[in-house]
């Protein structure tokens, strides 16, 4: 066979072999859309919030930071950890063996207005569009069945 045939064998074997390959992401687009339809329920409406597509979950990795030491702080207290550490779990859970991309909502708010709920985050299976989870706009994490 020439070197030519050969790397054609490889390519094709790496991509049957490796999944990550195998599926291709969706477009931003689509998991918007997947996005927007999961948490317009809970009151998020586009056009009265912004909202982008993150990558690099870097949202998450804040959220998750957040529950960490709230769960530690609560059981400090002598309580038993009360929704940060099974929330955790829960979305870990979710996330797990999959590329995942965060859409990240923020209410749109007039100078000097005020909003106690302004951030909202569905998470998205970037392969096939799926919501996996989303927090909605009071915090509570959520799973679609």
């Amino acid at each position: 066979m020439t070197q030519i045939a050969w790397l054609a064998v490889a390519v094709l074997l790496s991509v049957l072999v490796d999944p990550v390959y195998a599926v291709a992401e969706i477009s931003e687009q689509e998991a918007l859309e997947s996005s927007h339809k999961a948490i317009a329920k809970y009151g998020v409406v586009p056009p009265s919030w912004v909202f982008h597509v993150d990558h690099d979950l870097q949202q998450w990795h804040t959220i998750k930071s957040r529950w960490q030491e709230r769960s530690l702080r609560e059981k400090q207290f002598g309580r038993e950890d009360t929704d940060f550490g099974p929330w955790l779990a829960k979305m870990e859970a979710a996330f797990a063996g999959k590329h995942v991309w965060a859409v990240v909502y923020k209410l749109i708010l007039a100078p000097g207005e005020r909003a106690f709920h302004p951030n909202a985050v569905v998470f998205v299976d970037a392969d096939s569009g799926t919501v996996l989870a989303f927090i909605e706009p009071e915090g509570y994490p959520r799973f679609p069945k």
